[in-house]
């Protein structure tokens, strides 16, 4: 009985730390929603401006400034992502975070260029 008091007593000294990473997932679970809906709707404007046919000048222009106001989202999303690394390091070495931290940074570096590209195309138009 006293073997089992003492690995009840060990048990329960880990509840915060435990709780703490549930906390922490917790927000990288959000963070890592977050994210993906930013990565979307900023994928959805570069898609729609992209998709479209070229233009005269004037409504190039339009493109372009539509895809100047996605500016701020996507300054978001790179803020967003040092956060949701930082947690994701926090929990590591859980192989799930390690496959969503990879994802996530493809991910991003993936839209940031698509952004340029883009915003190069309607300039040079």
């Amino acid at each position: 009985m006293q073997q089992l008091q003492q690995v009840v007593a060990t048990a329960e000294t880990l509840i915060p730390d435990l709780e703490e990473r549930a906390s922490i997932w917790d927000r990288f679970v959000k963070a890592k929603d977050d994210l993906y809906d930013d990565l979307e709707k900023l994928e959805n404007t570069v898609s729609d401006v992209l998709n479209r046919p070229r233009l005269p000048v004037s409504q190039a222009q339009q493109r372009l400034n539509k895809l100047k106001e996605q500016f701020y989202l996507l300054d978001r999303i790179r803020n967003s992502k040092i956060d949701f690394d930082d947690l994701g390091e926090a929990l590591l070495p859980l192989t799930v975070v390690e496959d969503e931290l990879r994802f996530m940074h493809v991910h991003v570096e993936s839209i940031e260029r698509q952004y340029e590209d883009t915003m190069d195309k309607l300039n040079a138009e």
